[in-house]
């Protein structure tokens, strides 16, 4: 998880609670050469982080259960502070901001993305 693994190594976490995002997204993932592992929201996220190691997060702003995205990663850059995290919302940048507090050095997709702008961010990200 130290951020210097490339797309065909690299597996992305996915925390989407749209279940036709979550599929669509993966799909690009994949396309892109990456692994990934998909959940619906922060507790089925945080039992996979218990149990595999991944080397990105990309999750949704606004998720269903218990916690948002950005609550979510508090939580996980506390554990693993060098995980990158990557955020995507519908809602447009200053709203999705307004949802949660985000590191000066977060990357925010606003959705709908293009498979250039997910590779460019996730790319950024774990450099």
């Amino acid at each position: 998880m130290d951020g210097t693994a490339m797309p065909d190594q690299a597996t992305i976490l996915v925390i989407e609670d749209e279940e036709k995002v979550r599929v669509i997204t993966v799909k690009m993932l994949e396309s892109l050469g990456y692994l990934t592992v998909a959940v619906e929201n922060a507790a089925a996220a945080r039992d996979l982080l218990s149990r595999q190691t991944v080397d990105l997060v990309l999750s949704d702003v606004v998720l269903t259960g218990d916690m948002t995205g950005p609550q979510f990663a508090v939580e996980v850059r506390a554990k693993y502070p060098d995980l990158p995290i990557v955020f995507m919302s519908g809602y447009p940048a200053e709203a999705a901001r307004g949802i949660g507090e985000f590191d000066a050095n977060v990357q925010l997709l606003n959705k709908p993305f293009r498979i250039v702008q997910l590779d460019q961010a996730l790319r950024a990200a774990l450099i």
